[in-house]
């Protein structure tokens, strides 16, 4: 038979902070916690907002992967036991304008291994892609690559 464990509320301190001390040490946390919370869940949104502007007001067109390369961006870790972070570029071959263009787009994904680029590359090279730009500034370019 299974023991029964008895929680007994005068021997049972838990988390409760025992003065003012650690209540305001609790509050400082929670607060931090949720205002760190509340900036991320913001840049989400914002971030998901100008997405669908792209999507809506942006010309679109499809394109054809031709290359992909990786490009170092920060490394991360010690300075011993450092990762790299690489930032993915792909060569889109797409019609804009009457004309073909091919331009090198930085995707908005990034990745911190170089194994994981090279899935990547395999399975995009050759794949369709959404190409977007500003009608009002052809430079400002992305790329929806699935």
């Amino acid at each position: 038979m299974p023991h029964k464990i008895h929680a007994v509320p005068e021997h049972y301190t838990g988390l409760k902070p025992v003065n003012s001390r650690e209540r305001r040490s609790l509050r400082k946390v929670c607060l931090y916690a949720v205002f760190v919370t509340a900036i991320v869940v913001g840049l989400r949104q914002l971030e998901h907002h100008w997405q669908q502007v792209r999507e809506l007001t942006w010309a679109s067109a499809m394109g054809t992967i031709e290359e992909v390369r990786p490009e170092m961006a920060t490394p991360i870790g010690s300075r011993y036991d450092s990762a790299a972070a690489f930032k993915v570029q792909v060569l889109v071959r797409f019609p804009m304008a009457g004309s073909m263009q091919e331009r090198w787009i930085e995707l908005r994904k990034s990745s911190e291994s170089a194994v994981s680029i090279e899935v990547d590359a395999k399975r995009w090279k050759g794949a369709s892609c959404i190409v977007r730009w500003n009608p009002s500034n052809p430079n400002q370019i992305d790329a929806d690559v699935s």
